[in-house]
């Protein structure tokens, strides 16, 4: 079994595009965005996007065998779920609590290949910055900065921690494959599937799904949301594409308020102006800087 466990905002999506177009096995998505049978598969889609994210023990205890069952009855299974790796709302369980939950459905006889794509993790803030954005933040990137720093281990900082996630991937997983991949390496996505035996059933497009990190843009983006009316539900800050899943029994009404943000803020957006992001004015903390040089002697140690 192969399990593509993320991180967000690391070309998951594109990754996903090119599983889901490979021979040799039977791709299971948790994206939401697409149709069921394209990068969602409804037989798991709820279940990821609530009782294994959010819920209680009790509730995942009831739903782990059906799944682990299902996943059984696959030939080749190839999971892809980036929320495994990270906690990106303080709604999230923690990732080590995830993890934890994932080995519990795994089937029991199969070999398992885990998948970590990362990037520089200021790289991967800046994404996350832009990614609360569309849900409504109107700090300042400052602001958000001292936020991650503040919240440590109950945010998502400490996940992005490499060594970390490696030693919480040895602990719950006994005899497993794992694969850590630079976003940026050469033919990246292309590699991976060489490396799984995956081959494409036609010529391979990877389409880039989330555009880069513009000042100008955020600019718009924190003068739209400072805009809005100051009304908030506690909903408000989950990722409406994510967790209102297509067969969900939330009202109509409810879907369209929490999506109506996100959607009005693209059209306002369209034609205002993007300037290149010069990150040398950015202000750094430190524990964001250690981490990406911890990183990078992770990699370094690991090769």
């Amino acid at each position: 079994m192969i399990i593509h466990l993320g991180y967000p905002r690391c070309g998951s999506t594109s990754f996903q595009q090119a599983l889901a177009q490979c021979n040799g096995g039977h791709f299971v998505g948790c994206n939401p965005k697409n149709k069921p049978g394209e990068y969602f598969d409804a037989e798991i889609g709820d279940f990821f996007e609530s009782t294994f994210r959010f819920g209680k023990n009790a509730y995942f205890n009831a739903e782990k065998a059906r799944i682990k069952n299902y996943l059984s009855s696959l030939s080749n299974p190839i999971l892809s779920y980036e929320m495994l790796s990270l906690r990106i709302t303080p709604f999230d369980l923690p990732t080590d609590i995830k993890l934890e939950r994932l080995a519990q459905i795994v089937p029991d006889t199969t070999p398992v290949t885990l998948i970590i794509i990362y990037r520089p993790v200021r790289e991967l803030i800046l994404s996350l910055y832009k990614a609360y954005l569309h849900l409504g933040y109107t700090g300042l990137l400052d602001e958000f900065l001292s936020e991650i720093c503040i919240l440590k281990d109950f945010g998502a900082l400490s996940d992005l921690d490499l060594e970390l996630m490696h030693e919480t991937l040895i602990s719950n997983f006994k005899n497993c494959k794992i694969i850590i991949k630079n976003l940026h390496s050469p033919d990246a996505f292309e590699n991976l599937l060489e490396n799984l035996n995956l081959s494409p059933s036609a010529n391979l497009d990877i389409q880039h799904h989330n555009q880069g990190f513009c000042i100008g843009h955020i600019e718009n983006m924190l003068e739209f949301n400072n805009n809005q009316k100051p009304h908030k539900t506690f909903l408000s800050w989950l990722d409406a594409h994510r967790f209102l899943s297509l067969s969900s029994n939330l009202p109509e009404e409810q879907i369209f308020y929490l999506a109506r943000h996100r959607k009005a803020m693209r059209e306002y957006l369209e034609n205002k102006p993007k300037q290149p992001f010069d990150e040398s004015t950015i202000h750094w903390p430190n524990e964001i800087l250690d981490l990406d040089e911890c990183n990078k002697k992770f990699i370094r140690d690991m090769a």
